[in-house]
């Protein structure tokens, strides 16, 4: 297809409107389709978190500051107003590793 065609196209109203809609349709579709499965998600969200505290002890320090990370962007409010519950905190337990060697 050349150029033309497509610079024809895409400055057709009709095209550009078609291209609007079916770009809303889809978004709808996706936002139907994730709250079909909103429950499944929570279910598996929840079995996930029951099995951290046991997992977590086996994790390497990489690992469990991945999850801190995770934990505190997902929980800590993005827009900047107060949430109605506590903000999530963390507190850090550092151990000496070195194995007593400078």
């Amino acid at each position: 297809v050349s150029p033309s065609t497509i610079a024809k196209l895409l400055g057709d109203e009709k095209s550009v409107q078609k291209c609007t809609d079916k770009k809303k349709d889809n978004e709808f579709s996706m936002l139907a389709f994730l709250d079909n499965r909103k429950d499944k998600a929570q279910k598996l969200i929840d079995q996930i978190l029951d099995t951290l505290p046991k997992d977590f002890e086996k994790a390497s320090m990489r690992d469990k500051a991945g999850l801190l990370k995770i934990l505190s962007e997902t929980f800590t409010p993005k827009d900047g107003t107060q949430e109605e519950h506590e903000p999530l905190s963390v507190t850090l337990r550092i151990e000496d590793v070195s194995g007593g060697e400078e």
